[in-house]
């Protein structure tokens, strides 16, 4: 159940990233999860201002909105490669972009990126034998090169193996693990001892500048969270 909360609640440390004092809070707040939270110095704080959205794999419980992502990887364990591409856009829909790496199984061929819907192929680069040429920094730059990739998918980046030659993905791989945004937290909440219920807001006015980032590191506010987050307005 939704409640609505007038200005007496921030009578004392409001936060400063709300730019209204008249809100509406979920009744009892939200349990948060602990393992979503990445530990810091030995600590898993979510920082106020975060969006959140039910765990699809812990019912009831709450988690970090976020993209959906892929680590695509290959090689040896002397020599392997791998990147991570992230969804553009916080959300279950970014589940249902795919990348795969395809050999063009022709000679002096050069490295392409192309998109079909929500499919993102790269086919790579090959020499005069038809070895494929094309390294995991290649393809890394290839994909944030292109603005059809970059239309679906935030910045690619490889994690190992830059200079080391890829291989065929072997088919289109999907990303996963998007989760939508339904309320955005009100304080910090510690979970490092466990679970933790925090209150959470699902109407009003936010100043973007003011809130933290994600756990992958961007914005918290993407055109996901501002389709998901409808009730709240955000100003800069």
């Amino acid at each position: 159940m939704l409640q609505i909360v007038d200005r007496m609640l921030f009578d004392v440390d409001r936060p400063g990233w709300l730019d209204s004092d008249l809100i509406r809070l979920k009744t009892c707040g939200v349990v948060i999860k602990q393992e979503s939270v990445p530990e810091v110095d030995g600590l898993r704080i979510l920082k106020a201002g975060t969006p959140v959205g039910s765990d699809p794999d812990d019912t009831g419980k709450f988690v970090p909105a976020r993209r959906a992502w892929l680590v695509v990887e290959g090689g040896s364990l002397v020599e392997p490669w791998r990147f991570i591409v992230r969804a553009a856009a916080t959300g279950v829909a970014g589940n249902s972009i795919t990348v795969s790496l395809v050999d063009p199984q022709s000679n002096n061929q050069d490295l392409a990126v192309s998109v079909v819907g929500t499919a993102i192929t790269v086919s790579l680069a090959t020499g005069g034998t038809g070895q494929v040429t094309s390294t995991c920094e290649d393809v890394v730059e290839a994909l944030n090169a292109s603005d059809d990739a970059m239309a679906l998918l935030a910045q690619a980046e490889v994690i190992t193996g830059a200079d080391v030659v890829v291989s065929s993905s072997g088919g289109a791989k999907s990303l996963a693990n998007g989760v939508n945004a339904q309320f955005l937290t009100l304080t910090d909440v510690d979970v490092t001892g466990g679970d933790n219920t925090v209150a959470v807001m699902d109407q009003g006015r936010v100043v973007v500048g003011g809130l933290p980032l994600s756990v992958d590191g961007l914005p918290v506010v993407d055109a996901g969270v501002r389709a998901q987050l409808s009730g709240i307005t955000f100003v800069q």
